[in-house]
């Protein structure tokens, strides 16, 4: 089981009916951790949660276009 640390820019948006200011709405940059459970070619799979089952909890792709920086972690 591989261990990541990912940097990554999202993209943002609103739901106000009424902005004030457009310039206030811009891509975020986000640090995720989580255990790394698939590497596609364009994208990575983060869980942060397995069972037994296996089932899992709390996925999160990420296109690799996004990543800003992976980062594997190794247990002490």
């Amino acid at each position: 089981m591989k261990y990541a640390h990912v940097t990554w820019e999202d993209s943002c948006g609103s739901d106000e009916i009424w902005d004030d200011d457009p310039d206030e709405i811009r891509p975020l940059t986000i640090e995720s951790c989580g255990i790394l459970l698939r590497e596609h070619s364009d994208h990575i799979l983060l869980t942060l949660s397995i069972d037994e089952g296996p089932k899992y909890d709390g996925l999160l792709a990420i296109p690799k276009s996004a990543i800003r920086k992976l980062e594997i972690l190794t247990p002490e």
